[in-house]
C-alpha cells in the first residue's frame, strides 16, 4: 500500500484542509503530516484510516496507481454486433490473472470463451505476458 503525496494534496484542496487541520482533525502530529506530504514517510495503517476519515474519501481515492502483477493473463475475445450500429465489435472478457504459466492462463482463457460460446456468442481464447 503506497499513499500517493498528490492525491493527498488534492483531497486536502477539495476538503479546504491544510496540513495543520488535518493533523488537528486527526490526532496525528503536524510533524509526522508534512513529512507524508513530503514523501518522506507513509502514514501507519491507523493513521491512514484516520486521514481517509478526516477527509471523508475512500483509502483507494489516495493510493498510487500500480500496475498489474507480471504474469500470464488471460480472457476470451468476444465477437458480437454493436446493437444499434449492426457493426461488428470485440471485447474481453474474463480477464483474470496472474497464472504462473501460459498454459493456465490459455486453460482459464479456452473456459471462459467455452462458456460465452455456450451463451450463443462466437469466442476465442487470449492470453498476454506481463512483464515486471
Amino acid at each position: 500500500m503506497q499513499l500517493d503525496t498528490e492525491k493527498l494534496k488534492r483531497q486536502m484542496a477539495v476538503k479546504f484542509m491544510s496540513g495543520a487541520k488535518l493533523a488537528e482533525a486527526t490526532g496525528i502530529t503536524r510533524q509526522s503530516i508534512y513529512r507524508i506530504l513530503r514523501g518522506d514517510n507513509q502514514p501507519k495503517p491507523e493513521n491512514f484510516k484516520a486521514i481517509c476519515e478526516a477527509l471523508e474519501c475512500s483509502p483507494h481515492d489516495l493510493l498510487a496507481d500500480v500496475g498489474p502483477t507480471p504474469g500470464w493473463y488471460g480472457r476470451a475475445i468476444v465477437s458480437d454486433h454493436d446493437p444499434i450500429s449492426g457493426e461488428p465489435i470485440k471485447y474481453g472478457v474474463g480477464y483474470d490473472g496472474p497464472f504462473e504459466s501460459e498454459g493456465a492462463a490459455r486453460a482459464y482463457a479456452e473456459h471462459i470463451a467455452q462458456v460465452n460460446r455456450a451463451d450463443g456468442l462466437p469466442a476465442t481464447a487470449d492470453v498476454e505476458l506481463v512483464e515486471g
